[in-house]
């Protein structure tokens, strides 16, 4: 393995250090004594990004001549003013707060993909989770519950209303309260909420603990659509068009690796993740795909349009590579 990476808890004045990057860099490093250009990346700690850790493992970054430094956020609001404020290069996001950013004036750039929406619930890895006692086993029956999404107006959210929408029921009878993943199952225990909209490996633990897996509202709202992304500043994308080009010709090749070798991605969750092998042999690994779909993401932008989420338009010459 050549890549190599270095894990901070937090983004610190070193990482400030190597968010430069040299314009003489070449277009691919294939040896180790030439110069790598230094990149600083911020992404949440979920299964979505195992494709990063991969990626340096493999060398696919040193082989684009980049030296990258990911830095683990404990949440995914934070990544934005980071990227913004060019305390790093680059960071990972879902597609709606990227979309939501942008129409609020923030200079945002997708550079890759990050991971999609499953084809079909039962290979989803974006739950809607209830509790057995609820009685809850349709669209219709979430009315006059309580559920809880990581974020108010976000994604979880956004993507449960669009699926009771089309199942005809009335989403503005469902109580949404803010929670974090970690803290969703110990309040269903409590019957303090009736549901969650959980990502792995929270969903796998939730259905082990005896929950029950209404569907997946990513699935159900947006099959096959782009759900996360990799992003940059317009600021970094423009001073760095190169790097950030190598970067996602090396994105792309992880998400491809991690695609095709599914007992290393699980193994990989296990080593950076600290996840316990026995779960992450049980998870269901998210969907990657390295070509990102522009589609669906204008058609997220819609739905949050329709839902009063996003209220001013979007410039997607400016957002989309």
């Amino acid at each position: 393995m050549r890549g190599r990476a270095r894990f901070l808890s937090a983004v610190s004045a070193s990482v400030l250090l190597l968010t430069g990057c040299g314009d003489d860099a070449p277009e691919s490093a294939t040896s180790e004594q030439e110069e790598l250009t230094p990149v600083a990346i911020s992404i949440l700690g979920i299964a979505d990004t195992v494709p990063v850790y991969m990626g340096v493992e493999q060398g696919f970054f040193e082989e684009e001549g980049i030296d990258l430094t990911v830095d683990t956020a404990t949440s995914g609001a934070s990544i934005v003013p980071l990227v913004v404020n060019g305390e790093v290069d680059l960071g990972f996001g879902n597609a709606l707060s990227v979309l939501v950013a942008r129409s609020k004036g923030l200079p945002l750039q997708i550079v890759s993909q990050g991971a999609v929406a499953a084809d079909a619930v039962e290979d989803g890895g974006n739950a809607l989770l209830v509790r057995p006692d609820a009685g809850i086993e349709t669209a219709a029956d979430l009315q006059g519950t309580t559920i809880a999404v990581t974020s108010l107006g976000n994604l979880g959210q956004l993507l449960t209303v669009e699926w009771m929408k089309a199942e005809g029921a009335d989403p503005s009878q469902v109580e949404f309260v803010e929670m974090s993943w970690p803290d969703m199952l110990p309040a269903m225990e409590a019957g303090q909420i009736d549901g969650g909209n959980m990502v792995e490996p929270f969903q796998t633990l939730g259905v082990q603990n005896g929950m029950q897996l209404l569907t997946d509202p990513a699935a159900e709202a947006l099959p096959g659509g782009t759900l996360a992304v990799y992003f940059g500043s317009e600021q970094f994308m423009t001073e760095n068009a190169d790097v950030a080009e190598r970067f996602d010709r090396a994105m792309r090749a992880s998400l491809e690796y991690a695609l095709d070798n599914a007992d290393e991605a699980r193994d990989a969750l296990a080593e950076h993740l600290e996840m316990e092998p026995a779960l992450a042999a049980e998870i269901a690994l998210p969907t990657w795909d390295p070509d990102l779909n522009d589609d669906s993401i204008r058609r997220l932008a819609e739905i949050a349009e329709e839902q009063g989420v996003i209220t001013e338009s979007i410039d997607y010459d400016l957002l989309l590579p």
